[in-house]
């Protein structure tokens, strides 16, 4: 295994970490957002039951 090009490469990375992070936050609000908006759905359109 060659690591003489592994300072260069994890150089690199962290150059590019500022921009995964704000990658993987984008999934993570979408995928909140998602999940607020079905359980709002759900909520609001749920059956009542019928009171005797």
């Amino acid at each position: 295994m060659d690591l003489s090009n592994f300072a260069a490469n994890f150089e690199v990375f962290l150059q590019t970490l500022p921009i995964m992070v704000k990658g993987w936050g984008g999934v993570f609000v979408v995928m909140i957002a998602i999940y607020a908006i079905i359980a709002i759905l759900n909520k609001t359109s749920a059956k009542k039951e019928a009171q005797n």
